[in-house]
């Protein structure tokens, strides 16, 4: 799982966006090479996209939650709790996974912006119609002011995300408190 994790996040999003598309769409013949349909339609055209940005991201995510983890269980208080003889299964859900949300939960707000500025290549090698395709557009026609309110899209995003992760933080440990 380590290899395959490193391997993932040695590749770059636009290896995982040119494989995928060749060996997927046009060898296999699963999936929409790019295109966009309106509602329901659309789903099969965001398969792929879907897919590859999960794939792109997995590898980075898995490597951060275990040495979460790993730095967890390795805490006094955790190995308090096995010589005193808890169950593993109370352990893990009672005393290093509240301690491990903290980290956990700043890694998932961070992503939230991530999503917005990640979308900008697979938008354009799909064709899907979003902000991160306006973006890339905006840039290529030197249109300042949609680059201008896409950099504030974003910022808002990041603060929006910052806010919502202090939040969740009140609410995974009881000790933070929110004013």
């Amino acid at each position: 799982l380590v290899t395959l994790s490193v391997a993932g996040m040695s590749l770059s999003v636009l290896a995982f966006i040119i494989g995928a598309q060749y060996y997927f769409a046009f060898r296999l013949g699963w999936f929409p090479i790019s295109g966009w349909e309106p509602g329901l339609r659309g789903i099969p055209f965001l398969a792929l996209p879907i897919l590859i940005w999960v794939a792109a991201s997995l590898g980075s995510a898995v490597r951060y939650y275990r040495a979460v983890f790993l730095e967890e269980l390795r805490k006094e208080y955790v190995i308090t709790a096995r010589a005193k003889g808890l169950p593993w299964p109370r352990i893990m859900t009672r005393h290093v996974l509240p301690n491990a949300m903290i980290p956990i939960l700043t890694h998932l707000v961070i992503e939230i912006p991530m999503l917005f500025t990640g979308s900008l290549l697979l938008e354009n090698f799909f064709g899907v119609p979003g902000l991160g395709n306006m973006s890339v557009n905006a840039i290529n026609a030197s249109d300042f002011p949609v680059i201008k309110a896409m950099v504030l899209v974003g910022a808002a995003l990041y603060v929006a995300a910052n806010i919502l992760g202090d939040i969740l933080y009140a609410v995974a440990d009881p000790r933070v408190r929110v004013k």
